[in-house]
C-alpha cells in the first residue's frame, strides 16, 4: 500500500479525483437551486395568473382582459373588502387585487399617519409592495387617496 501511494501520479490522480468530485458538488448545488426557483416560479405563476383576473387555462387568450397586464409591485383602486390583514382593491379593468398588511405596512391618508382603520371599504388607495408566492401584493406602503372626481 505504502508502495502505491510513494507512486507519482498517485498524487494526481487524488487531485484530478478530488477536483472532479468538488466540480460535481458544484454542480448538484446548481440544481438543486434552479429546481427550487423553478417550483416558486410556477407556483406563484399559476397562482397569480389565477387571481390576477389572467387566463386560468392555457388555451384562453388575454383578450378580455383590456390587453394590460396587471402589475406585480402596486395597485391603485377602491377599496371593496377589508380585514383579517388583508384588503381587496378594485384596480384596473376592474380586476380585483388582494393586499397584504403587515405590521410594517406603512400607512398614509394624504400626508399624515394612518392605520388599517382608516381603510375602510369604499375608499381609494394606493398601494406598493411585493407580490408573494401566491400572486398577493405584500404591502410596504399604502396611501389612502380621497375618492376620484367624476
Amino acid at each position: 500500500m505504502k508502495e502505491i501511494l510513494k507512486h507519482p501520479h498517485t498524487k494526481k490522480v487524488i487531485n484530478i479525483f478530488g477536483v472532479i468530485l468538488v466540480a460535481l458538488v458544484i454542480f448538484s448545488a446548481g440544481v438543486t437551486i434552479g429546481f427550487i426557483k423553478g417550483e416558486f416560479s410556477e407556483r406563484w405563476d399559476k397562482n397569480y395568473m389565477g387571481m390576477m383576473g389572467g387566463p386560468r387555462s392555457p388555451f384562453q387568450t388575454f383578450s378580455d382582459i383590456d390587453n394590460r397586464a396587471p402589475s406585480p409591485h402596486g395597485t391603485a383602486g377602491q377599496v371593496i373588502s377589508s380585514g383579517n390583514g388583508q384588503i381587496v382593491v378594485r384596480g384596473p379593468g376592474e380586476m380585483e387585487y388582494i393586499v397584504i398588511v403587515s405590521p410594517q405596512t406603512i400607512i398614509r391618508q394624504l400626508r399624515q399617519q394612518g392605520t388599517t382603520t382608516d381603510v375602510v371599504v369604499g375608499s381609494w388607495i394606493t398601494a406598493i409592495g411585493s407580490p408573494d408566492e401566491t400572486g398577493r401584493l405584500v404591502a410596504s406602503f399604502i396611501r389612502i387617496m380621497p375618492s376620484p372626481q367624476k
